[in-house]
């Protein structure tokens, strides 16, 4: 199976994590560029790369959940709580027999 840069590196930091995790806080870890703040919001031009980050981002979770590697929702969304994910047994074993590459 073939994933692209994006989508390897999510199933290796939610792979890895000790317990469930939100995509936003994966998506966090991942995009090289600052978000928006209190001094810079996110219509501002200095967003821009930010915001394309997170796109392909979220394109790359969507990605992996047509292939069938991502997501079990461990935990579903409820009282302020985003949903909590985990990659799913058949992704374990091919990253485990290294059956995923990149493309």
């Amino acid at each position: 199976m073939t994933l692209s840069r994006n989508e390897r590196e999510m199933l290796r930091l939610i792979a890895k994590a000790p317990e469930s995790v939100t995509l936003n806080a994966v998506f966090d870890q991942m995009n090289p560029h600052r978000g928006p703040t209190d001094e810079v919001p996110a219509d501002d031009p200095r967003c821009k790369p930010w915001a394309d980050s997170a796109l392909a981002l979220y394109g790359a979770s969507v990605s992996l959940c047509k292939k069938g590697l991502l997501v079990r929702v461990a935990h579903p969304e409820g009282g302020g709580r985003l949903d909590l994910v985990e990659v799913t047994d058949a992704c374990r074993a091919a990253l485990a027999r290294s059956q995923v590459y990149l493309r």
